[in-house]
C-alpha cells in the first residue's frame, strides 16, 4: 500500500472512528448497568406475561423425582399388573402453577381445526387396514368366528362416518321425560368392549410409561394404601358430582357435600344453559364397529343438541391437555348416530370441566368438522385394539 493510499484511508476513517467513540461514551454515561437492564426487562416480562410456571429450583426438584421413579421401573415390575390403566386419567396429570388459577375463564369455541399431536402419537405405528386383513385372514383356521368378526369390524372402520349412517336424519324425539338406557336392555351387545377399555389398551408405550411414572410418584408420596384411598376418593367424588348434575337437570333436590361445594359452584355456571335434556347416564352401542359406552348427557347447549361429557379438575385445562377425552366423546357420538334406540342424530360434542376451587368451568364445544377429525383418530385406536386382540387369539 502506498503512503498516499495509507494517508487517504487514515484521513477518511478517523472521523468515523471518533464519532463511534463519542456515541459509545454517551451511551455508557446515559445507560444503566447490564445487570440493571436485565432486571428491568425481567420486571416488564413478568408484568406482561405473568410469573414463571416453574422456577429453576422447582424444575430441578421435579427432574430429580422423575429420575428416582424411572430408576425404580425395572425393580417394581411385579406390581405393574395391580392397577388398571385408565387412559382418560392422563389428561389430569399435567399441572399448572396454582398462582395462575385466578385467570381461568370460560373457553370459547376452538378456532383451529387441527388434531393435537399428542393424540396422533399413538397411531404412528398402527398397521394399515390391508395388512390387518391379510394377517387375520391368513391365520383364520383355528379361530374362524372371532376372526370373521374382526374382519367385518376392520372393513367397516375404513368407510365409517361419525355423522352419516343408515339411521334417519329426522329428529323423531317425542318423550316428555328424561330417559336412561341400561345395559340390561341390550344383553346382545353387553359383551362388547367399552370405549374406555379400547382407549386404555391402545395407548402408546410412551403414554403408558408416563401413567406408570405418575402412579409410582403418587405411591412414593402417599404409600400404596394411601394411593388406593386417593383413587377411591376420586372415583367417589366423580360419581357424586354426576349425581348432583343429574338431579339438578331433573330439577330434583340436591345435597352438596362440603368438600364439593366449590366444584358444584363451578359447574353450575353452565347448567343454566343446558336445555331439552333427553338422556342422562345412558348406555349406547355401535353395532357395526363393535363397541359400547355410557353417555353422561344428551341435551341442548345454546341451541345445539350435544353429547355432553362432564369432567372435574383441580387445575386449568386446555383442549390439548384433555388427551383422549375428545376421542372418547367422538366415539360416543358415532355410536349414538348408529344406535336405533336413539331416535335422532347428534352433530356437536361438549366437554365441560368443573374446577375444584370454584372458578368458571372450561367449556369446549366441538363442531361437526372438528368431531370428524377426532373420529378418524378414534378409528385408528379402534383398529389397533382389534388388531392386537385377535392377533393374540391366533
Amino acid at each position: 500500500m502506498s503512503v498516499r493510499t495509507m494517508f487517504k484511508f487514515t484521513r477518511t476513517s478517523f472521523p468515523a472512528i471518533c464519532f463511534c467513540s463519542i456515541i459509545v461514551q454517551n451511551i455508557s454515561r446515559n445507560s444503566s448497568t447490564k445487570a440493571e437492564i436485565i432486571k428491568r426487562l425481567m420486571r416488564e416480562n413478568k408484568k406482561i406475561f405473568g410469573p414463571l410456571l416453574e422456577t429453576k429450583k422447582e424444575k430441578a426438584s421435579k427432574e430429580k423425582s422423575d429420575d428416582k421413579i424411572s430408576s425404580q421401573l425395572n425393580s417394581n415390575n411385579e406390581n405393574d399388573g395391580k392397577y388398571n390403566n385408565k387412559s382418560e386419567c392422563l389428561w389430569s396429570l399435567d399441572t399448572v402453577n396454582p398462582k395462575l388459577i385466578n385467570v381461568i375463564k370460560i373457553s370459547s369455541k376452538p378456532k383451529a381445526e387441527k388434531v393435537p399431536e399428542s393424540l396422533q402419537e399413538n397411531n404412528n405405528k398402527v398397521i394399515s387396514t390391508e395388512q390387518n386383513l391379510g394377517t387375520i385372514t391368513k391365520n383364520a383356521n383355528g379361530n374362524i368366528d372371532k376372526n370373521n368378526e374382526a374382519i367385518d369390524i376392520i372393513t367397516s372402520i375404513k368407510n365409517s362416518s361419525i355423522i352419516h349412517s343408515a339411521k334417519s336424519d329426522i329428529d323423531k324425539w317425542e318423550s316428555p321425560t328424561i330417559l336412561s338406557l341400561s345395559p340390561s336392555n341390550d344383553q346382545k351387545h353387553y359383551s362388547l368392549p367399552g370405549v374406555t377399555r379400547i382407549l386404555t389398551e391402545s395407548m402408546s408405550e410412551e403414554a403408558k410409561l408416563r401413567l406408570e411414572n405418575w402412579k409410582k410418584r403418587m405411591i412414593l408420596e402417599l404409600g400404596e394404601e394411601g394411593f388406593n384411598i386417593y383413587k377411591k376418593a376420586l372415583l367417589d367424588d366423580s360419581k357424586k358430582m354426576h349425581s348432583l348434575i343429574e338431579n339438578t337437570l331433573k330439577k330434583e333436590p340436591i345435597d352438596v357435600p362440603d368438600h364439593l361445594q366449590l366444584t358444584y359452584k363451578s359447574i353450575s355456571n353452565i347448567l343454566k344453559d343446558i336445555k331439552d335434556v333427553r338422556f342422562i347416564e345412558s348406555h349406547v352401542v355401535h353395532p357395526t364397529l363393535g363397541y359400547r359406552g355410557f353417555i353422561d348427557c344428551v341435551a341442548s347447549y345454546k341451541g345445539n343438541l350435544c353429547v355432553i361429557d362432564w369432567k372435574k379438575s383441580d387445575k386449568l385445562k386446555t383442549l390439548p391437555a384433555m388427551y383422549d377425552s375428545p376421542l372418547q366423546i367422538s366415539a360416543y357420538i358415532g355410536a349414538l348416530n348408529n344406535d336405533e334406540n336413539y331416535p335422532f342424530k347428534v352433530k356437536t360434542g361438549l366437554l365441560a370441566i368443573a374446577y375444584a376451587h370454584g372458578q368458571p368451568p372450561s367449556v369446549f364445544e366441538l363442531s361437526a368438522d372438528r368431531l370428524e377429525l377426532y373420529w378418524k383418530e378414534w378409528l385408528k385406536r379402534l383398529e389397533k385394539y382389534y388388531t392386537m386382540r385377535y392377533s393374540e387369539a391366533l
